[in-house]
């Protein structure tokens, strides 16, 4: 079902909420999610700049590129922390929309 659509899916986009205490409470890893959507599934990660709680990482822009699961966790440290995700997967990855 989902994973092979999430694998072999060529244009694909999606709006996440990326909520580390949500994704323990149930019961799965959220550095292991991010990491399945970075490195498995291919997709190209970017902080939308709306949410209020990264109001002081993404400035100029409307959007911070997520390179790896290190850079994404550190954007979520405290217990609440949560961030809102753009997710792309494709061959036009430089127009974000």
């Amino acid at each position: 079902g989902m994973d092979r659509i999430l694998r072999e899916g060529k244009n694909l986009k999606m709006f996440i909420e990326f909520f580390p205490l949500l994704i323990k409470e149930m019961g799965s890893s959220p550095e292991e999610f991010a990491r399945r959507l970075l490195e498995e599934y291919h997709f190209s990660m970017f902080v939308i700049g709306e949410d209020y709680s990264m109001h002081d990482y993404v400035t100029n822009k409307k959007y911070l590129k997520i390179n790896s699961v290190d850079e994404l966790m550190n954007l979520c440290k405290g217990e609440m922390d949560h961030i809102n995700l753009f997710l792309k997967k494709g061959e036009d990855i430089g127009s974000l929309f």
